[in-house]
């Protein structure tokens, strides 16, 4: 059995039957020798990792604060809930605090600021409140 590759997607094979030689045609991708075909299996699999990796690496991602807000209004400021302070490890770039309103949004405030100081100590003592 011989193989052929040509332009078109089947290639001519000569097999031998009974002292005859009868031409029949099969797939291009059949006619591949098992080392281009092991090439395009390796290949495959590294196209399908390179695109499962950002779907896998997503969860990984921390939600941090890119930026700062300068200022908020009266109205917003009774709105916060909580807060947590975010760190300067892992992904985060910056120090910051992230302020959760009660509609679940949130909004990020440099740590050293005097607003962002007496607001914390605002939604402290408002938490302390409520647990009494």
């Amino acid at each position: 059995m011989s193989y052929k590759k040509t332009r078109g997607s089947l290639c001519k094979c000569q097999y031998k039957l009974h002292h005859q030689t009868v031409p029949t045609y099969r797939p291009l991708l059949l006619a591949f020798p098992e080392n281009q075909a092991m090439k395009f299996s390796i290949l495959f699999f590294i196209l399908l990792l390179a695109c499962m990796c950002p779907v896998l690496a997503q969860g990984s991602y921390e939600n941090c604060c890119l930026k700062y807000v300068v200022g908020i209004k009266k109205s917003t400021k009774r709105k916060v809930e909580k807060y947590r302070l975010q760190e300067t490890d892992g992904g985060c770039n910056i120090p910051a605090v992230i302020f959760t309103l009660r509609s679940s949004r949130s909004f990020c405030a440099n740590p050293q600021l005097s607003w962002v100081q007496r607001l914390m100590g605002e939604v402290n003592a408002r938490s302390n409140n409520k647990r009494m």
